[in-house]
């Protein structure tokens, strides 16, 4: 996945050039087309500009269940002129949620543990949330622990991966662990 690091505000229309791009989806339709296939709309804002994603129905098709209004993604397509409505937009070919990117880019989800924060307790809170986000396609945890006496890394089993979406490491920082994605 290349990432061009460049904001909304400085993106030019350039014909076969195809790039990514990211941003909070603040808006998504949807209309039927002339042979009755389902196309996609998605108003894209970084806080420097807003775009008009342009979704052919495969592309509308494969990301309709999962991508929702409030959530960032990240984009590849090539931008053009935006004749219908002025400006420019971008025609996607691939949509990925944050979280689908970090599973993508990274190898791990680390905590950083030490004695304060390693009670019966927290540690059950920690289980309760983390299996909330269990799923395959998502991350291992690493675990970074260390005491007065010692410091180590412990990788948890390969076969039980959490997916890291926002609302993981919300939680996780609001229990106090300190989640940092391990590229």
């Amino acid at each position: 996945m290349g990432w061009s690091g460049c904001t909304l505000a400085q993106l030019r229309p350039e014909k076969w050039q195809k790039r990514w791009v990211a941003g909070l989806v603040i808006g998504l339709r949807s209309k039927t087309t002339k042979r009755g296939d389902r196309m996609g709309f998605m108003a894209l804002d970084d806080k420097t500009a807003r775009l008009e994603v342009v979704m052919r129905p495969a592309v509308y098709e494969a990301i309709k269940n999962t991508i929702k209004e409030d959530m960032v993604v990240m984009v590849h397509g090539e931008v053009s002129e935006d004749t219908f409505n002025g400006g420019i937009k971008l025609s996607a070919e691939q949509i990925v949620s944050l979280a689908e990117a970090r599973v993508e880019k990274a190898r791990a989800l680390k905590l950083t543990v030490d004695d304060a924060c390693a009670t019966p307790k927290r540690i059950q809170s920690l289980k309760v949330l983390l299996g909330a986000y269990q799923n395959q396609a998502g991350l291992p945890i690493l675990i970074d622990y260390q005491n007065k006496i010692a410091q180590a890394q412990m990788k948890a089993s390969e076969d039980i991966k959490y997916f890291p979406d926002d609302e993981l490491l919300e939680g996780l920082k609001s229990q106090g662990w300190q989640p940092e994605v391990v590229m």
